[in-house]
């Protein structure tokens, strides 16, 4: 093989798995119709405003009235006229569909609609994630970034669905991630802002850039730029979600009141507990709802608990990697602590599938475990290293 052909082959056969990768998830979809709850009510809400010309409000109103019966004028008029941002902003989006037709409900609900164009683009916006996230991780070496996309891609929940609004803002997410790991600070929080007025729950990525810029790097990092754009970029940005949801809220756009409610609903150390475990497991099922029905524990958590550790253990040390660690330990307990603030119970976390919470942290762990596992193999080189040497050492 010649010197040229050598990178070009290292450079594209990544491509390739991921290629592979992405056809077997297409294969393996389905029908990829819309689950019971929120997703069903999206779909339908874009099909009412596309054929009976509601607005978005109402639309969501009506839709989930059909799923979920509700009837009080109270609620329904909440749904109305301060709904969620992210309820919305696809919507308009969604209602172009060409294919929506209705069919018999799997639940028995009054009405159940399906657009096996909508399901194919939000797989494809999941399959775009994949290889963002390829690209992001590439900073921290070929390896780490194939070993990531690939976890992302056989092991994240929406591998297989759900048609809900994540798949098609995480790319987004992905590519702030990397922007920061390739120092351009400013960039990342402007997207990370974009993606969050779209979908709050990706507020956590502008405090994990926060916390990783206030680290100096170290042996393994980037050199990385400590000047002031990188402390304060994600501060400012942060201010300005605040601002841009308190003008929402004031416009009746969303209804800030239901985070505040939402906030003071959970505090349970168990549901804080299950997120670590599943997200380290990374053993997600493929849908929305109907989780497993015992703990996330497997013979591989404890070995990933194990490399972690080693990895923790080497930040504190400043031995490796302590700004990229600290970023991803960032990006995976920030969500968790915050899933941990809203859902009250370990039931209601299974019921519910809130992967959309703590999303950001299946993100960061597709990185973070890579990257444990590869400082693991190399502290046990460096221990063997004196031993092979000595070895080899003539008496």
């Amino acid at each position: 093989m010649s010197p040229a052909v050598g990178p070009t082959v290292r450079r594209i056969a990544p491509l390739i798995v991921l290629l592979v990768a992405s056809a077997a998830l297409v294969l393996g979809r389905g029908a990829g119709r819309p689950a019971k709850g929120d997703e069903e009510v999206f779909v339908q809400a874009a099909y009412l405003m596309r054929t009976e010309h509601l607005d978005a409000t109402h639309a969501v109103a009506r839709a989930a009235r059909n799923e979920y019966a509700w009837v009080t004028p109270e609620v329904a008029a909440r749904v109305r006229s301060k709904g969620d941002i992210q309820t919305y902003a696809l919507l308009h989006v969604w209602r172009h569909a060409r294919d929506f037709h209705r069919t018999p409900s799997p639940w028995g609900s009054r009405l159940y609609v399906a657009s096996r164009s909508l399901s194919q683009l939000s797989e494809l916006w999941f399959l775009a994630t994949v290889f963002v996230l390829y690209w992001a991780a590439l900073p921290l070496g070929r390896g780490v970034a194939l070993a990531s996309a690939l976890l992302l891609a056989l092991g994240h929940p929406f591998r297989h669905g759900p048609l809900l609004f994540d798949p098609w803002v995480m790319p987004g997410a992905v590519a702030a991630i990397g922007l920061w790991l390739r120092d351009r600070h400013l960039a990342a929080s402007a997207v990370a802002v974009a993606v969050t007025l779209v979908k709050p729950n990706y507020v956590f990525l502008l405090p994990a850039f926060l916390l990783a810029a206030l680290v100096r790097p170290g042996r393994g990092d980037r050199e990385g730029r400590t000047s002031g754009t990188a402390i304060t970029a994600p501060i400012a940005g942060g201010a300005l979600v605040v601002v841009a949801y308190l003008a929402l809220a004031a416009s009746h756009v969303i209804w800030l009141r239901g985070y505040e409610e939402g906030v003071r609903a959970g505090y349970n150390p168990a549901v804080l507990a299950y997120s670590l475990l599943e997200t380290i497991s990374f053993t997600y099922r493929a849908s929305s709802s109907g989780l497993r029905s015992h703990w996330p524990v497997y013979p591989w958590t404890f070995l990933s608990l194990g490399t972690l550790a080693l990895l923790a253990q080497r930040v504190v040390t400043r031995a490796r990697l302590p700004r990229t660690a600290v970023l991803l330990a960032a990006l995976v307990i920030v969500p968790v602590v915050a899933d941990f603030m809203v859902i009250h119970t370990v039931a209601a976390y299974r019921a519910g599938g809130h992967f959309r919470w703590i999303n950001v942290s299946i993100i960061a762990m597709a990185i973070a475990l890579p990257v444990a596992y590869r400082e693991a193999a190399r502290a046990l080189a460096e221990r063997t290293a004196p031993a092979r040497q000595h070895a080899l050492v003539p008496s």
